[in-house]
């Protein structure tokens, strides 16, 4: 179960919300459906490549972390049927030592059926940790 868009999605199986394996090189391709809560009659497909980019020190407004830059690519299916080819790219930064992401940048696109070529993008959005513990 994620709120990261404003709704509560659950995903059937579940998919890590970091690496298996906290390497440089580490990969690995999910494919699962969503769900929407409150409207579990029907699933979406969501197919999600995690790539691990490797080790960084990352300084936020609540400190400096050695952390692991890694990647998601998701490609899923919205539960408008008026958007496809949706796509999302999310680069986080996540700290062992805290247990958490301490940066976060998101992004994404779609296009409207029936419109060829024109693709329509999502809001942008970076976050960072400002405080912990």
């Amino acid at each position: 179960m994620i709120a990261h868009w404003g709704r509560i999605l659950n995903y059937g199986p579940a998919i890590p919300l970091w690496p298996e394996q906290m390497q440089a090189n580490w990969s690995k391709q999910f494919t699962t459906r969503y769900s929407i809560a409150g409207y579990s009659g029907n699933s979406f497909g969501w197919q999600q490549y995690m790539y691990c980019a490797g080790w960084e020190k990352l300084k936020v407004p609540a400190g400096e972390f050695t952390c692991l830059r890694y990647q998601n690519l998701i490609n899923f299916q919205s539960d408008d049927a008026n958007k496809v080819d949706c796509i999302r790219h999310e680069i986080i930064w996540f700290a062992p030592e805290i247990g958490r992401w301490v940066a976060r940048e998101s992004s994404g696109s779609y296009q409207i059926q029936g419109q060829i070529g024109a693709v329509l993008l999502e809001n942008s959005t970076a976050w960072q940790l400002r405080s912990w513990k």
